[in-house]
């Protein structure tokens, strides 16, 4: 092979996988189109939400078992299978702990022997070493090959290089269940609501779940962020508009992303305001660092933020960052949850 094929090589490797990824993502697409309609007309109630909510808690060992048993143990390539090998536990082990110890003090004893991935060893930039065992994983070795419709969330990226991971339909349906119970016990039901994160950092979850509820969201505020590629962008742009029109077309009222610049607040400031003037609260979603930045403006421009919730997540929240906030009026709910991963995980 001649030195100018050895440097064509990375160049034609690259361009192959990404166009795979570019057709996948297609296929995607197509995917979520034909199952959205179902996905937004079969509603969550509140009372559906907090039976079904009780009956998870109830059946939570018996499902973690299921999902070990397929994802794990019947799956040799999945690195947990490797540690859970490593420690020394086999199924019937695991099964037997379980029901004489329950769920948290079996995950607890799991990870003192090495049952666990950090996050730089999840995301591929250290080796995972355990006793004599070394291998190094990456984020697409939990990936779910057999959930046929969803979409593609990424990480912020802020300290890292952002991951990709593939977020069912079915676990939104999951995820529609805690909210409606968030939402009941911060009496957000009856606010107007709006969303203020990118679209390509998987916030798209949060219209998709006020869609399942039976919730508009008034707004869509859309933060413009770098993205890799115009194909990236694209397919983001594209699934954006596909959530809205379907929940739309399903009698669900899912505003169109409408772009903001970084540092752009007032479109914000101006909606909570004309909800104010109808005698209505409102509820955005947001990382705290932007809770942050609209508070800050509120207090620069005179707008109070009376009624305004804040649901945030994504950042730790500090006594100062709170207290800032409430200054304009608003309140600040956190909600946390597990991130750069897609339920075929242990943890």
């Amino acid at each position: 092979m001649s030195a100018f094929d050895r440097q064509e090589v990375p160049q034609l490797r690259e361009k192959y996988y990404g166009l795979r990824s570019d057709f996948g993502k297609i296929k995607a697409s197509l995917a979520l189109a034909a199952a959205l309609p179902k996905f937004f007309q079969d509603r969550i109630t509140l009372q559906r939400a907090e039976e079904q909510v009780k009956r998870l808690l109830d059946s939570r060992v018996e499902r973690f078992l299921d999902l070990v048993r397929a994802r794990i143990y019947e799956a040799p390539a999945n690195p947990y299978r490797r540690l859970l090998k490593s420690a020394g536990c086999e199924f019937s082990d695991l099964q037997t702990h379980l029901q004489r110890h329950g769920l948290k003090k079996t995950l607890v004893r799991l990870a003192s022997e090495g049952v666990y991935l950090t996050s730089d060893e999840f995301k591929g930039k250290t080796e995972v070493r355990r006793g004599k065992e070394s291998f190094r994983v990456s984020p697409a070795d939990f990936d779910r090959r057999d959930a046929s419709a969803g979409f593609t969330i990424q990480s912020s990226g802020s300290r890292n290089r952002p991951v990709d991971t593939f977020s069912p339909l079915e676990w939104r349906t999951l995820h529609s269940m805690a909210e409606a119970v968030f939402y009941s016990a911060h009496n957000l039901f009856a606010s107007a609501h709006a969303v203020y994160e990118p679209i390509i950092a998987g916030r798209m979850l949060f219209t998709l779940i006020n869609g399942k509820l039976g919730i508009p969201t008034d707004r869509w505020f859309a933060l413009n962020v770098a993205v890799h590629s115009a194909a990236e962008d694209r397919y983001h742009y594209l699934n954006a508009r596909l959530v809205a029109a379907m929940a739309r077309w399903c009698g669900v009222g899912i505003a169109n992303p409408q772009y903001l610049n970084t540092g752009e607040i007032k479109p914000i400031l101006d909606w909570i305001s004309e909800k104010r003037n109808e005698g209505k609260t409102c509820c955005i979603q947001t990382v705290v660092s932007n809770a942050l930045r609209i508070a800050r403006m509120a207090l620069h421009t005179g707008t109070s933020l009376q009624g305004t919730t804040f649901t945030a997540s994504g950042e730790p929240l500090t006594q100062s960052k709170r207290s800032m906030i409430e200054k304009p009026g608003a309140r600040v709910v956190l909600r946390y949850g597990p991130g750069g991963g897609n339920g075929a995980s242990l943890g």
